[in-house]
């Protein structure tokens, strides 16, 4: 069997939030990511919302509405948690502040006019959820996206794409994958601050996120009859090895 290599990476410093995934929340290490969602009532004459092919992202169409899902760092207590580190990304604001180093931007999506259906539970970004929805994001953009940065691989991941391509991650494969978000059609006011995610200033918005999986992930495990089946199995058995990794300092 190949040898599974568990990182000792631990999450950024600061208060932040990342898309969920169907996999739900990555491993925190050390705190607990705060769960949350919203609903957007979007257009209903010649809806375009639509969402990429096989996305990974827990997200669902409602008739012509999206109900995505958030998985939020709340926990402002870092110790021995590196920044994060430059490159070209966005994830969610959490809060009045940006984690050091990162710029605060906004995109704000003109929702469905007339009995509007906008609702929210939990833990959210910063921002504001009325018959609009608007949303802070938190930016590196000077670094470049071609030099690999290391994050936790444990789990599946997602960050935001803010140019064209996804920020490259040590030890993982990405794939990109969008939400098309079809806004107000009459006197739109679909609005956008520097910087913000790639595609939010699209007609309609298209915003893009970044999958990212642990290469290790996939060569964990003798081949299953399915990739699905095989990603799932990779991923308990790296699970498992990873908490004894934390638990007792075992070598795997």
């Amino acid at each position: 069997m190949p040898t599974v290599f568990c990182s000792s990476v631990l999450w950024p410093a600061g208060r932040y939030g990342l898309p969920m995934p169907k996999s739900h929340c990555p491993i925190a290490n050390g705190f607990s990511w705060t769960p949350g969602h919203i609903h957007q009532d979007l257009e209903d004459g010649g809806n375009q919302t639509t969402i990429s092919p096989n996305v990974h992202l827990q997200v669902t169409l409602i008739k012509n509405d999206v109900l995505r899902f958030f998985c939020m760092k709340t926990d402002g207590i870092d110790t021995n948690r590196k920044t994060w580190p430059a490159g070209q990304y966005c994830i969610y604001q959490q809060g009045s502040n940006c984690p050091a180093g990162m710029l605060s931007g906004s995109v704000l999506w003109d929702d469905k006019n007339g009995a509007n259906n906008n609702w929210n539970f939990g833990s959210l970004p910063k921002g504001v959820y009325k018959a609009d929805t608007q949303i802070f994001f938190c930016c590196h953009t000077n670094g470049s996206f071609q030099k690999p940065i290391e994050l936790p691989i444990d789990k599946p991941f997602y960050l935001i794409a803010c140019t064209p391509h996804c920020q490259e991650v040590l030890n993982t494969v990405h794939t990109m994958e969008y939400i098309v978000y079809d806004t107000e059609d009459d006197n739109n006011h679909d609005n956008q601050t520097y910087p913000y995610p790639y595609g939010a200033d699209f007609k309609p918005p298209r915003i893009h996120y970044c999958y990212y999986q642990g290469t290790v992930l996939l060569n964990v495990l003798p081949k299953a009859p399915d990739m699905a089946l095989q990603t799932d199995m990779a991923l308990q058995t790296l699970q498992f090895c990873c908490t004894k990794v934390r638990l007792t300092g075992w070598n795997v």
